[in-house]
């Protein structure tokens, strides 16, 4: 390493970390340990230079006299703040960005004009110190040009922004590992993952039958084909092009992949990326973004199946990762999506791309030379739209990833794109729509609520979905007191564990051809694989109409013709009107509804003129809040402001309280541990399947006083409770928790 200056033989007991049984690290193992480590990980995308020279500064502040002292004895000195300390040496090398990474290498990284103020006050108030760590790394001025990437210096597709943050993250993932095998005295991370090759043997072995079926048929030339085998032919050729087509990819890639529902879009989505990492050896992963835990749970099972569950990684908030038999390995993966395939959230994915923690970036690296496919694309965030679009295409412009915008209603998102346009995979993709169309739908226009609770008695099997959970619970409340029988009511105002025995006993209902009637908000709208011969849905966004006709005649039992979804309007104004005495004024849930209801007097509602003229005119209408917090603007700033922007980018920012309910030995064991502040994250991320989230303004209004407190947070100087356990269990019923009377 280059970037030493120590004289030989000059405070060789020098020491960064020491072990509960007494072993020592030496700073110069450690710094050489992580410079390798991270410039490995940067190589990919030329950053390797600039992550030795991080990697070597970052811990430059445990040379000295204080640090020395608090590591030797911890219980009798002082902390000895050290990370400023490499930030000061670094500025003085005129390396600003270096400055930033290892000032917030434990922390976070700080907005740029804060760790410079920061650098000042510490060169002013322990310039002994600096002084000392300069005798371990150097001060000298260095070139840019030599360590940091053109399109980093040239800020192209949110340059210097995403470098910073890769290299962060090469920084602390290297930092976490090589602690983390000092202080265990091994690595726990002992990998036995397969191959791209084996994985796509894998995958290949599954489509065979399809793909010699298929070719069997075509044989047939003078033969008609069965409305089955003509829905097999395009799946099968879809993915057949899917496969073509990563075969022939290249590194920046963006494609969109039009493929109806029923269509096989997972497999086919799936084809396109393993082939495409049978093809290229530099491909270091797969990783599949979706909008919601349910698809995501449901594609990550899919893909087991097929390649077995030690290549895949299922990463959201609601795993529970001790249920899986590669458990621990898939929790230490978790932590840097080092495996081959990730199925995971838009709120893990781009959180960690926006976010200035480490334990959230230090997975980023791995993401450069990946395939990644944003399934359910529409579905992104609507505030954040056009800092999702420039953070995928700041990964294919400058990091080597490869593109998929998957989806059954692909969105007018070309605009937003400025480097480089996507392109559709699937040739004519229009004339796959109509095919697989499973059945028809039909706008009844504005009804009452007796109208409608009528109408859905006199089906035998039926799905109804509204827009609001009281609404939801208030109609499942009319139809109930006329004695349904097998009636259901699904809204998050229910447990995740009685909403999958719900629906355990929903498809059950539906095997047996027993009646059934579900009224839902959307919730069941995406990755809940349930068939009804008839639904209903309030009038929405033209993707929430179309995403619930996927849920009527789903496995094409039926003629097309003999099942419809009946769109409807009036109850939400109704129910409004009933619990606020007023209607709400315009907002984006009647901007949606205002543009749908146009669609479907001018188009076939799943044609893609339709969907494309939707989604046009969604954006168009909130212009600049497709951006609500100049994300793009900050983050392309030359003194970027890195908290503020972790700060400001949260898919999910409201302000709620988690309602645990014991219904279970299990959940009441979990309460007693965060009571008794024992919980581990684990712990907590178990409690959340027999959770509700409450909104805190309706938990102060109806439940405080029927809950315990049990954690708490603080929020603008008063402590609020953050998770709370229902004491009061007769407030949550059979559709969920009854918000009722007012908190005495």
């Amino acid at each position: 390493m280059t970037l030493f200056c120590r004289k030989e033989g000059l405070k060789l007991n020098i020491i960064a970390h020491k072990s509960k049984d007494g072993r020592e690290q030496s700073l110069q193992e450690h710094g050489q340990n992580v410079a390798k480590m991270a410039a490995s990980f940067a190589a990919p995308f030329g950053g390797e230079k600039f992550a030795e020279r991080i990697g070597i500064s970052h811990d430059a502040g445990k040379d000295t006299v204080g640090f020395q002292q608090y590591i030797q004895a911890p219980d009798k000195n002082a902390k000895s703040p050290h990370a400023i300390i490499a930030a000061a040496l670094n500025c003085q090398a005129n390396d600003i960005l270096s400055a930033v990474i290892t000032a917030g290498h434990h922390s976070g990284l700080h907005n740029v004009l804060d760790t410079i103020t920061n650098v000042r006050a510490a060169l002013a108030e322990r310039s002994q110190d600096i002084a000392t760590a300069r005798e371990y790394f150097s001060s000298d001025a260095i070139s840019q040009t030599e360590i940091i990437p053109e399109f980093a210096r040239k800020n192209k597709v949110f340059g210097q922004y995403a470098f910073t943050k890769m290299e962060f993250s090469c920084l602390t993932d290297a930092d976490y590992q090589d602690t983390e095998r000092f202080m265990r005295g091994y690595s726990p991370r002992s990998y036995d993952y397969d191959s791209f090759s084996d994985i796509y043997d894998m995958f290949r072995k599954h489509v065979q039958p399809w793909i010699d079926k298929d070719n069997e048929m075509m044989r047939r030339k003078n033969q008609p084909l069965s409305k089955d085998e003509e829905i097999n032919h395009m799946r099968t050729q879809m993915m057949l092009q899917c496969l073509d087509a990563g075969s022939n990819s290249r590194k920046g890639d963006i494609r969109t992949l039009s493929i109806p529902t029923g269509g096989s879009k997972t497999l086919s989505s799936f084809a396109y990326a393993i082939a495409a990492a049978k093809k290229d050896k530099s491909v270091k992963r797969i990783i599949v973004v979706i909008p919601f835990n349910t698809i995501t749970t449901q594609t990550a099972s899919v893909l087991r199946e097929i390649v077995g569950e030690k290549n895949i990684l299922e990463n959201h908030s609601g795993f529970d990762f001790e249920d899986s038999k590669q458990g621990k390995l898939l929790q230490y993966a978790s932590e840097n999506w080092d495996i081959p395939i990730v199925v995971t959230t838009n709120v893990q994915f781009f959180e960690s791309f926006f976010s200035n923690k480490p334990a959230k970036s230090r997975k980023l690296h791995n993401i450069a030379d990946s395939v990644i496919i944003f399934d359910e694309v529409q579905q992104l965030p609507v505030k954040y739209l056009k800092p999702c679009i420039k953070c995928i295409e700041s990964l294919a412009a400058n990091f080597g990833a490869r593109i998929v915008l998957s989806t059954a209603t692909q969105p007018a998102l070309e605009p937003y794109f400025e480097t480089i346009k996507p392109r559709e995979i699937i040739d004519d993709s229009e004339s796959y729509v109509k095919p697989f169309r499973r059945c028809s739908i039909e706008n009844i226009g504005t009804v009452t609520v007796k109208n409608l609770t009528e109408r859905i008695q006199k089906h035998k099997q039926c799905l109804c979905v509204v827009n609001e959970k009281e609404e939801a619970k208030a109609i499942y409340t009319a139809i109930e007191n006329g004695r349904c029988k097998n009636l259901y009511c699904l809204t998050t105002d229910i447990t995740p564990y009685d909403r999958e025995k719900l629906l355990r006993q929903i498809r059950q209902n539906l095997k047996d051809d027993e009646p059934c009637i579900v009224i839902s908000t959307s919730l069941i709208e995406s990755g809940v694989d349930v068939d009804f011969p008839y639904g209903y849905r309030e009038l929405y966004g033209l993707d929430s109409i179309l995403q619930t006709a996927g849920r009527v005649n789903r496995n094409g039992l039926r003629d097309c013709g003999n099942s419809t979804l009946f769109v409807f309007d009036g109850p939400q104004e109704e129910y409004r009107a009933l619990r606020n005495g007023t209607s709400r004024g315009c907002n984006e849930s009647d901007n949606k509804k205002s543009i749908t209801r146009g669609i479907l007097q001018k188009y076939d509602v799943d044609s893609p003129k339709a969907i494309h003229e939707y989604f046009s005119r969604l954006y168009g209408y909130k212009g600049d809040g497709l951006d609500k917090f100049d994300i793009v603007k900050m983050a392309s700033s030359k003194l970027i402001p890195f908290q503020d922007i972790s700060q400001k980018f949260k898919i999910i920012d409201e302000d709620t309280v988690t309602v645990i309910i014991s219904q279970t030995a299990e959940a009441s064991e979990l309460v007693g541990k965060i009571r008794n502040q024992t919980a581990t994250k684990d712990d907590i991320r178990k409690a959340g399947k027999y959770a509700v989230s409450v909104k805190r303004n309706k938990y102060d209004k109806y439940l405080a006083a029927s809950a315990e407190v049990l954690t708490t947070k603080i929020y603008d100087d008063t402590e609020e409770p953050d998770i709370c356990s229902l004491v009061d269990m007769g407030l949550y019923t059979g559709i969920g928790i009854i918000f009722d009377a007012p908190a005495a």
